[in-house]
């Protein structure tokens, strides 16, 4: 059974000038902006926002997050990040989207990642992290070795490109969860939250820019 993600059980705010830097869109914000809130989470979906989180709205195949401004800011986000397609949607709209904005250069999608992190602590860090790429058998691959290092003991996570099964008591892997596509909800928080000491993770070559 695949399960809706879930976010960590524990957050703590980070200034969000600082995360930005973290993920090189530093965009030389003054004092005292929205670059001095404090965030504790962060989602790319208005539908998944929760009180507190860097809303990142971007370009999707259909719409542009932007256009979600006013769901996201209802929902509790402290900031939303944008691109200048994102601005330009708001400055056409002419409402107050009804929470701070920063707009950063170029194409934010590929910080997402770095963001994530940035928000929660970089977890990658306390795990020891296989990655597997390739066009076939990754998800063969990855169960493999995750067998035998719980042959060994280890408490092992999993992260493939659409579910993740997480470390859980007597060697067994947990439930499945979905994963977001850019990973802004960071299963490797989770992983580790659970005692996870190794995660495998299985990307397929053209989604290495994105995360």
């Amino acid at each position: 059974m695949v399960i809706a993600h879930p976010r960590p059980q524990q957050r703590r705010p980070v200034l969000l000038r600082d995360v930005l830097r973290a993920a090189g869109l530093d965009v030389g914000l003054a004092a005292d902006g929205p670059a001095d809130l404090d965030v504790t989470g962060i989602a790319m979906d208005s539908r998944q926002v929760q009180p507190g989180d860097l809303y990142l709205a971007v370009g999707g195949a259909a719409t542009h997050g932007a256009n979600f401004a006013a769901q996201a800011a209802a929902a509790g986000a402290a900031v939303m990040v944008t691109d200048e397609a994102g601005a330009a949607i708001l400055a056409a709209d002419g409402r107050d989207p009804g929470l701070p904005v920063v707009v950063v250069a170029g194409d934010p999608r590929p910080a997402a990642g770095a963001l994530a992190a940035a928000v929660y602590g970089r977890p990658s860090a306390g795990l020891t992290v296989v990655g597997i790429t390739g066009t076939n058998g990754k998800t063969t691959m990855s169960f493999m070795i995750a067998a035998a290092l719980r042959a060994a003991g280890e408490r092992v996570g999993v992260r493939g490109e659409r579910a993740c099964h997480w470390p859980e008591p007597r060697s067994k892997l947990g439930p499945v969860y979905e994963t977001s596509l850019y990973g802004t909800h960071f299963p490797h928080l989770h992983m580790r939250s659970r005692g996870g000491l190794s995660a495998i993770v299985a990307r397929s070559p053209h989604s290495h820019s994105a995360t």
